[in-house]
């Protein structure tokens, strides 16, 4: 989709940010609302998220029109960045939050997985013991591909937000031990060890560092693919370069990471024995 649909011409927007920012005039927040709109409806197209009925579109479509509404009211147009990258990201995030917050998952695949476990209940009360797809298939009403169609459909939506896995800092010794852009970028993580859990935020925090101190394209890349997690090829339309570009600066992001904090682990290794 082409993102330059979504922008004023440059004066006109120019002159109504300023007047904005000094009046809070409604009529001009409603402007920028209905003006912007269809970028809501772009970022929720691009997201990775199971959506089964117009009811759950219309819940990511609220939740992002959400997004919008407070990235009207947080822009700073002295700052140099176009309204419709800002916006992109405090919609996306703002739809993520809610989908973190409310473990989201679609009705119709939540009502799904409730019949499910209601049948397999029955069935195993009935036959004294765990019954076959099969048979949980015929007591749905359904053929067996379609049992497997929606349990996949399930797993999916519970899998929506499972993207920030790229561990930069593997430990071939324990997968606990193992730092992700996840933990970097203050995703909340459990941990019920709370030496274990000063170790790591000790090395959460060499990485910050070692973020803040990366190129400003390859930190571009590194937060907007891993804290608003967007596709490679929305960090493209944003940066205007190619999608393949983008990729390539990603991998040099972390490779940068890897050879800045390679004396810090070294280290740590050594303290360790």
């Amino acid at each position: 989709m082409d993102l330059s649909k979504y922008e004023l011409d440059p004066e006109e927007e120019d002159r109504k940010w300023k007047e904005y920012k000094k009046t809070k005039d409604i009529k001009i927040r409603n402007f920028f609302i209905e003006k912007y709109a269809p970028l809501v409806r772009y970022v929720v197209s691009n997201m990775n998220v199971y959506v089964s009925d117009q009811s759950d579109y219309d819940d990511l479509i609220g939740w992002g029109i959400e997004g919008l509404i407070d990235a009207i009211e947080r822009f700073d147009p002295d700052r140099g960045v176009k309204f419709k990258t800002y916006a992109i990201i405090r919609i996306r995030g703002a739809i993520y939050d809610k989908l973190r917050e409310m473990d989201w998952i679609p009705r119709s695949v939540r009502q799904i997985e409730k019949e499910y476990q209601k049948v397999v209940s029955e069935l195993q009360y009935e036959l004294g013991e765990k019954p076959t797809e099969e048979m949980i298939a015929e007591r749905l009403g359904f053929s067996l591909e379609e049992l497997k169609e929606n349990t996949l459909k399930l797993q999916n939506a519970k899998n929506y937000i499972s993207s920030l896995d790229n561990v930069i800092f593997p430990d071939s010794s324990s997968s606990e031990n193992s730092i992700t852009l996840e933990d970097v970028l203050e995703v909340p993580y459990e941990d019920a060890n709370p030496e274990t859990l000063a170790i790591k935020n000790e090395i959460i925090e060499k990485i910050k560092e070692a973020i803040k101190e990366l190129p400003e394209k390859e930190l571009q890349v590194i937060m907007l693919y891993y804290h608003e997690e967007l596709t490679l090829k929305e960090i493209g339309a944003i940066l205007n370069v190619t999608e393949s570009r983008v990729s390539q600066l990603h991998a040099r992001a972390l490779e940068l990471l890897r050879e800045k904090l390679k004396p810090f682990f070294q280290k740590k290794k050594s303290d360790s024995k």
